[in-house]
């Protein structure tokens, strides 16, 4: 959050429509993405330990590096979060038998923006020092010939032929690891006849079960579980199986949540999309830690000297974050670290207003700051709750889009409106 303390002004009051490349830099809240939900290595599991001075075993097990005692929705966030939920672009790094391990949580991949473009991201390219072109470091000879894919999400489901899988199944397990099980229709894995059946059914996806024109609102009229189970027919396992895949690609939660349509945007299973993975130049990227590469650049230009020696791309990336520097009274912005703003607006009418109010909850207290202009860069269903005076149009336009209740039988209505909007890979270094 960019803010002055206790009542300072800072920036200048203008309108949604008139915000400028710098008004955005300098006060954008940046915040994305859905929870990126995974399954530690059998190395990372020996020996978990709460994130350092966490008690709290929501928290969870923690790493090391800049977001050690940031494990996932930690317990702060969770009782924030209560009152109102935001996002996140997060590092994990994890140190197993001597190698440092990263992996992004929340908004991940990228797609660099044309060198020669005026639009707004290629001008926040051109300020942060981000590269507009990536060559991939090729891995040691010798040190693995496992093919990984170039974006993180790729080898889960989508693209899992292309590269090399391993489903861990326990230790317990006859084969604890079972390795590219897709390759042979899942014949190695211990599971009956009838579910490998039913998934290798759903992988090969050659069935349309509505050919109308209204084929989105279709979808949209019931949850992605029911489109499984009463539609194609399979068993709860299938749903099962697809929640996970759900939950890591648009917000952490499963197939009961999600309408039909939001499965089609992400080329799921019976919703007449029929995804096949296409050989060729991949333009989606990932950085070891996912989209906070983006965010660690912007942070590195907007506050002096917030990451240590942050001068060059690998040095961002992965020197260590001056925490103590982030909200210094001295600084132009000041990033207020375990804020979660829960009410944005003007002081008065919108047209006379001089100030904008920014009322966030900290540390168990609520605290109030004035801005004269302020950037909400966060999923459009959580500004939509926190921008009380939001004009009437953006109100209306969150009215446009459906998505089905399945817990009460209710529509309710959101739409994800983004300032910008920008997709991220491992081991890349800039040309």
């Amino acid at each position: 959050m960019s803010e002055k303390p206790n009542g300072e002004k800072q920036n200048s009051l203008i309108s949604p429509l008139r915000i400028s490349r710098r008004d955005f830099v300098n006060g954008s809240l940046v915040g994305a993405g859905a929870t990126l939900l995974g399954a530690a290595g059998p190395g990372c599991a020996r020996e978990p330990k709460l994130a350092a001075g966490e008690s709290d075993p929501w928290t969870g097990f923690g790493g090391v590096g800049d977001y050690a005692i940031s494990s996932g929705n930690v317990a702060a966030v969770r009782d924030a979060a209560h009152t109102i939920y935001g996002g996140e672009a997060k590092q994990n790094e994890f140190d197993v038998d001597g190698y440092r391990l990263y992996g992004p949580q929340g908004s991940n991949d990228f797609g660099p923006p044309d060198r020669d473009s005026d639009s707004l991201i290629a001008q926040i390219y051109r300020d942060t020092g981000l590269p507009f072109e990536y060559e991939f470091v090729a891995p040691g000879p010798g040190n693995s010939k496992v093919r990984a894919p170039r974006e993180h999400f790729y080898g889960i489901y989508w693209e899992e032929e292309r590269y090399d899988t391993g489903y861990f199944l326990g230790d317990d397990a006859v084969n604890p690891w079972i390795v590219n099980p897709r390759k042979d229709n899942l014949a190695r894995m211990p599971w009956s006849d009838d579910f490998k059946a039913e998934l290798n059914r759903a992988f090969a996806d050659v069935e349309e079960y509505y050919t109308g024109d209204d084929l989105d609102r279709w979808l949209d009229s019931m949850s992605y579980k029911e489109l499984l189970e009463d539609v194609m027919g399979f068993s709860s396992k299938v749903t099962d199986y697809f929640d996970p895949i759900l939950a890591i690609s648009m917000g952490g939660v499963g197939a009961d949540a999600y309408s039909a349509y939001s499965a089609k945007l992400l080329e799921m299973p019976g919703t007449n999309i029929h995804y096949k993975f296409e050989h060729g130049e991949e333009t989606s990227h990932s950085f070891p830690g996912g989209n906070t590469g983006l965010i660690r650049h912007i942070v590195n230009y907007l506050i002096d000297d917030s990451i240590e020696s942050g001068n060059s791309f690998e040095e961002i990336l992965a020197n260590p974050i001056r925490f103590d520097s982030l909200d210094r009274s001295s600084n132009r912005v000041r990033i207020r670290l375990n804020a979660t703003a829960i009410d944005v607006s003007h002081a008065g009418a919108a047209e006379d207003a001089d100030h904008v109010n920014v009322t966030y909850y900290e540390g168990g207290e609520v605290k109030r700051v004035r801005a004269k202009s302020v950037v909400v860069s966060i999923g459009g269903w959580v500004a939509r709750n926190i921008v009380s005076d939001m004009p009437e149009p953006i109100i209306d336009a969150y009215r446009q889009f459906l998505r089905h209740s399945p817990a009460n039988g209710r529509r309710v209505t959101h739409r994800t409106v983004r300032a910008g909007q920008t997709h991220g890979h491992d081991v890349l270094r800039p040309v």
